[in-house]
């Protein structure tokens, strides 16, 4: 994935305490949520939200942990949706934290935070850093 000047999002120091804080936001979220398709828990092919009820679909899963490590008072310009391809061939969400040693993926599919290149995922294409709502591959 080409990243350019332009998509740069701020980069987060990864020290001690920023870990702890993202496992804290990871861990709980990833224990606390059984993910559903957005047909299933929604009715519709695709919406995204964030819900109260512990269930969502992988994106919305992704949304709240955004919102979570925001609340920790981290920038939002440092973290971005993606949309990749699992190794089992299923589109999937995941949310990146940019950080000085390179971006971490927080997945609800796995408790680890790993470096984005070390997750096995094909990747489509993240929000931009700073048009939240524009993307790009």
């Amino acid at each position: 994935m080409r990243i350019n000047a332009k998509h740069s999002p701020i980069r987060l120091s990864l020290n001690e305490a920023t870990w702890k804080t993202l496992n804290q936001v990871n861990l709980p979220i990833n224990n606390s949520f059984w993910p559903e398709t957005d047909e299933q828990y929604y009715g519709r092919a695709e919406y995204w939200a964030i819900p109260t009820d512990g269930a969502g679909g992988y994106e919305d899963i992704a949304l709240t942990k955004r919102q979570q490590f925001a609340k920790t008072g981290y920038p939002m310009s440092a973290m971005r949706v993606a949309v990749v391809v699992t190794p089992q061939r299923e589109r999937h969400a995941i949310l990146t934290i940019a950080m000085d040693k390179g971006d971490l993926v927080l997945d609800n599919l796995t408790d680890q935070i790993n470096l984005w290149n070390m997750t096995g995922y094909r990747w489509i294409e993240r929000q931009d850093p700073i048009h939240a709502m524009q993307w790009f591959q």
